[in-house]
């Protein structure tokens, strides 16, 4: 559906490489101060004829995505305290958060 992830800076979707249909099959070197994202997704379409999806989940997706700070240190997730898990996200539902 999408590549695993995109350079964030002055775009939501920065430019830079490293995204399906670059010519740069290498892809862009990582370094100090770039911000990425690892957005990994399930998507349950009606396009896909070679797999029977139950009605409840056709045509929904699901995407929960990081952004990584690269740092001379090492990465560091900037959404690291962002709720992810279903009980994490159910006790937000309705909380007035």
């Amino acid at each position: 559906m999408h590549g695993t992830g995109h350079f964030l800076g002055l775009d939501v979707h920065d430019v830079g490489g490293g995204r399906q249909g670059d010519d740069d099959k290498k892809g862009p070197v990582l370094e100090p101060g770039m911000v990425l994202t690892v957005e990994p997704g399930l998507y349950f379409g009606g396009w896909r004829t070679d797999v029977e999806i139950p009605e409840r989940y056709s045509q929904i997706g699901i995407r929960i995505e990081d952004d990584i700070l690269i740092t001379e240190e090492g990465p560091v997730v900037l959404t690291s305290d962002c709720p992810k898990s279903i009980e994490e996200i159910e006790a937000l539902v309705g909380s007035g958060v």
